[in-house]
């Protein structure tokens, strides 16, 4: 082989098994963040991987001190200094507090410097009902009998939950097709008895409510989430937490509830705990600690953009972004995002009825770009696409259906993690970008011809913005 190109393949490589680093500042957060940087190896976390020890300072190992040896049996998250976050289903059969013991500051789960503590009481959702009822409320709450100390060992982390509550829909946080870590001492190659010493972390993804995989595997979407891994392999099982980046570090959006632990083709099911902030809340203000979901207080930006001086990616309003509030998402200045379009159809199949049930943006005058599952085994006669609009029931709207359905060949659905997610809607009529000035076309990025260059952007770190018509 020319040592050339022998040269330039090894450094191609050696970029794909540098994956992604998300730079995380340890003294600048109060909560989310480690002493070591999270490193995802594209090449490894298919199936899961090592995590980076101390990445994740928030972890529990949860024990069973009714054991001589004190096995772990669950895992759990660090809310503050006095509480212990973990499934319902962890400690519900446990009896006595005390027969619980909490290890922090690890990465090993057989760590002999491991920091123990006694639990003094356990705080179970007075709803939960176990598996006969779904797993749903599956969450619990640990009172350590000593405090932590957060403040003074580097090993020990809050972990961040996020600010919105139920007095909005939470069944669309975290969004359909995030991407989320999950972290624990997972079992290996599906074997429950045989777990990992040390911290795994695995990638996943969020998968639609309505999806079929989802609705017969979960009783109630507020108050759990469906998700689905990238390929098989190590699963990490109950108590764990569920977590999202958001920009400057992690945050906690759900509990490992029920789940096939790494099996291909079958979803997991997590605890959302944006449903449950109130229920934490609740239990912990006894403390007068609070819950971790304070922001940096920013002022707010607007961008300012003149429509009739650039072809795409402006809408008939400038954008402004209240930067206090974007973790939990915020109402949009109308008609700043005149990219938008709902997509109209029956979403649950169920002959129920035409509804919102994907967002998209449009290309052209005649083309609308969406993500593939979005209109996967749909008829093109029962798809609508609605723009100009800001919130969608409002009565003046730009109203075209579809006559064709380009979707990626390559699109591989939900069982072999929704790769190549993304579709063309071709219009029956096209759009008058002329005559409505609530519409516009939304900008794409340059051509980037090298793959190397192609997993830098967008760079890490970089702030981006979603949109959806959600009410």
């Amino acid at each position: 082989m020319n040592i050339k190109l022998l040269i330039f393949i090894l450094s191609i490589l050696n970029k794909l098994c540098i994956g992604a680093r998300y730079e995380c500042n340890y003294n600048e957060v109060s909560c989310g963040c480690g002493i070591s940087n999270v490193e995802l190896n594209p090449l490894r976390i298919i199936g899961g991987e090592e995590a980076i020890s101390y990445s994740w300072p928030m972890i529990v190992s949860l024990r069973n001190n009714r054991q001589l040896e004190k096995k772990h049996y669950c895992s759990g998250s660090i809310i503050n200094k006095y509480f212990i976050l973990t499934a319902a289903q962890c400690v519900i059969n446990m009896g006595s507090p005390s027969n619980i013991l909490t290890a922090t500051a690890i990465h090993n789960r057989t760590d002999i410097d491991a920091i123990e503590h006694s639990v003094k009481n356990i705080f179970i959702h007075p709803n939960y009902t176990g598996h006969k009822d779904g797993f749903k409320n599956d969450i619990a709450l640990l009172e350590l009998d000593i405090p932590l100390d957060i403040d003074e060992n580097s090993f020990h982390a809050k972990t961040c939950l996020s600010e919105i509550n139920i007095s909005i829909n939470v069944t669309n946080y975290p969004s359909n097709g995030a991407r989320l870590i999950v972290i624990g001492y997972g079992s290996k190659e599906n074997d429950h008895n045989n777990l990992s010493n040390n911290l795994q972390q695995t990638e996943l993804f969020t998968i639609d409510n309505n999806d079929s995989i989802c609705r017969r595997s979960f009783i109630d979407p507020e108050k759990q989430i469906c998700t689905g891994i990238y390929q098989g392999g190590k699963g990490t099982c109950r108590g764990g937490p569920v977590l999202q980046w958001i920009g400057n570090r992690w945050e906690q959006i759900g509990i490992v509830s029920y789940t096939r632990c790494g099996i291909f083709e079958y979803p997991s099911i997590y605890t959302r705990l944006a449903y449950y902030n109130d229920w934490i809340n609740s239990i912990i203000n006894k403390h007068n600690v609070s819950l971790n979901i304070t922001v940096v207080q920013k002022p707010q930006m607007t961008y300012d953009c003149n429509k009739s001086k650039v072809p795409c990616g402006c809408g008939y309003k400038n954008v402004n972004i209240c930067q206090s509030r974007i973790i939990g998402g915020e109402g949009a200045v109308q008609h700043s995002w005149s990219i938008i379009v709902s997509l109209r159809m029956d979403c649950s199949g169920n002959n129920k009825g035409v509804t919102h049930c994907c967002g998209g943006t449009i290309l052209t005058e005649s083309y609308i770009l969406t993500a593939a599952h979005c209109v996967d085994n749909s008829l093109i006669s029962n798809i609508t696409v609605v723009a100009g609009i800001h919130n969608r029931v409002q009565i003046n709207q730009t109203i075209r259906t579809v006559d064709r359905i380009i979707a990626h060949p390559n699109y591989t659905g939900p069982f072999h993690g929704l790769r190549n997610d993304i579709a063309l809607l071709h219009l029956s009529e096209p759009l008058d970008f002329d005559t409505s000035p609530f519409i516009a076309r939304t900008c794409l990025p340059h051509r980037i011809n090298s793959s190397a260059n192609l997993l830098e952007y967008p760079s890490n770190g970089t702030n981006l913005i979603v949109i959806d018509i959600i009410e």
